[in-house]
């Protein structure tokens, strides 16, 4: 799988998506993967786990930035249309990919 994360829109056209995949930059092991509830979402997504996340931006499945921020426990979704989309997150050392349905 190949990602192109070197600009602002990611091409995510000839990725096979797998949830919870971890983009790793380092040859560090990940103790921890990042998971989300609920899912599929109506108002707002939780993070179960205890990994920090610094920023997030989410992505419609044609690469486009739909709503990006500072890292926190909980994102507000009710403001996104319904369909599926693509949470990236970055925790550090780590980025981590999550899909996820709003409903």
């Amino acid at each position: 799988m190949s990602i192109n994360l070197s600009n602002s829109k990611p091409d995510f056209t000839n990725a096979n998506f797998i949830i919870n995949r971890i983009i790793n930059s380092n040859t560090e092991t990940l103790t921890e993967e990042l998971s989300i509830y609920p899912n599929p979402a109506t108002s707002k997504i939780n993070f179960t786990s205890g990994i920090k996340i610094e920023y997030y931006t989410i992505y419609s499945l044609s690469g486009n930035i739909i709503k990006s921020g500072k890292g926190d426990s909980t994102i507000y979704v009710n403001d996104l249309a319904k369909g599926m989309y693509i949470l990236y997150c970055e925790t550090g050392n780590y980025n981590q990919i999550v899909k996820f349905i709003n409903e």
